[in-house]
C-alpha cells in the first residue's frame, strides 16, 4: 500500500504541465478580501492549507523521494505565510486577524468585489470602479 502511495504521489508531482499555473502563482492570484468576512475565510483557508502541505511532507517522509516532497512543500508553506501577512492575517495558525480590511479604499474594495464576484481583469474592474 505504501509503494502504491508513493507512486501516486510521484505521478502527480512529475506529470504537472508546464501549463498549468505552479502552486505559488495559483495563491497569487487569488482575489484580496474584500470584507472582513472574505478575510477570515481567507485566513482560514491558508491555515488549512498550510496544516495540509505539513501533513502531505509528514506522509512522504518514509517514501523515497522524501526530500523533494519536503522541499516543494516548504515552498508552498513559505508562499502560503506571504499570502497570510499579505492579506492582514496576524499568523497562519492565529485565529484572529488584523482589521487591516477597513484600511483599504472604497475603490479598492470595489475593485476587488468586481475581480471576486465577475471574470472581468483587473483593469476593467478599474474602470467600472472610477466611473
Amino acid at each position: 500500500m505504501k509503494n502504491k502511495i508513493t507512486i501516486f504521489f510521484c505521478v502527480v508531482f512529475l506529470t504537472a504541465c508546464e501549463t498549468t499555473p505552479s502552486y505559488d502563482e495559483q495563491i497569487n492570484q487569488r482575489a484580496l478580501p474584500s470584507s472582513a468576512q472574505d478575510l477570515e475565510q481567507e485566513c482560514s483557508w491558508v491555515r488549512g492549507e498550510i496544516a495540509r502541505m505539513h501533513s502531505v511532507s509528514s506522509a512522504a517522509a518514509t517514501s523515497q523521494y522524501a526530500l523533494a516532497f519536503q522541499a516543494k512543500a516548504r515552498r508552498n508553506i513559505a508562499s502560503l505565510e506571504s499570502r497570510a501577512a499579505n492579506i492582514g492575517c496576524r499568523s497562519a495558525f492565529s485565529s484572529q486577524s488584523n482589521q487591516r480590511i477597513n484600511n483599504v479604499s472604497k475603490i479598492q474594495q470595489c475593485i476587488n468585489a468586481c475581480i471576486k464576484n465577475t471574470e472581468h481583469t483587473k483593469e476593467i474592474c478599474f474602470d467600472l470602479c472610477n466611473k
